[in-house]
């Protein structure tokens, strides 16, 4: 939230710029170990700027969804320099890539074989969990797009478990259902 106040934004993509031209994607170790300094700097810098600016303490669980954000950000700006593609490997990303938009299109209760007692359209999920498939091309990251695909889970999952309640079987229900 005060990730713009702090220029934080332009010392990650100064970090990230630094990182290229010092090659430290060659060396892997010294990569890494840059890369956690830096966030851990960030870090302190968000937590210091909060305790200065409205003297209040972070708590773990907001200085680590900071990070997180951070991370995200940074791992966004390396990640083209970091995990290249390999020329002859770039059609099999393509591909991929085809196979991920052509996948938003299935997640349908027909395609799923889901069963009429779980389908009400009244809470929207399906579209929803779509929505989450259709952002998978927008993030860069692996664990960005792996939180996609989990968000659409989510989504079905949530789905399923208001469709019961609707029909009053709300309860717990296991993996076959």
């Amino acid at each position: 939230r005060r990730i713009n106040v702090l220029d934080l934004t332009d010392a990650i993509q100064s970090f990230a710029d630094n990182f290229v031209q010092l090659a430290y994607a060659a060396r892997p170790d010294a990569a890494a170990a840059m890369a956690q300094r830096f966030l851990n700097g960030l870090e302190a810098a968000v937590v210091v700027d909060e305790a200065v600016t409205t003297s209040e303490i972070l708590t773990d669980e907001v200085v680590g969804c900071a990070r997180d954000v951070l991370e995200d950000q940074l791992m966004r700006r390396l990640h083209p320099h970091v995990f290249g593609v390999l020329t002859e490997e770039g059609w099999m990303d393509e591909r991929l890539s085809e196979r991920l938009l052509r996948l938003q299109a299935t997640v349908t209760p027909a395609s799923l074989a889901i069963e009429a007692n779980f389908i009400d359209t009244r809470f929207n999920r399906w579209d929803a969990a779509q929505a989450e498939l259709r952002q998978l091309n927008l993030k860069k990251t692996p664990r960005a797009k792996m939180d996609c695909v989990l968000r659409c889970v989510l989504q079905l999952k949530q789905g399923a478990l208001e469709s019961l309640a609707a029909l009053g079987k709300a309860g717990h229900f296991g993996a076959d259902e």
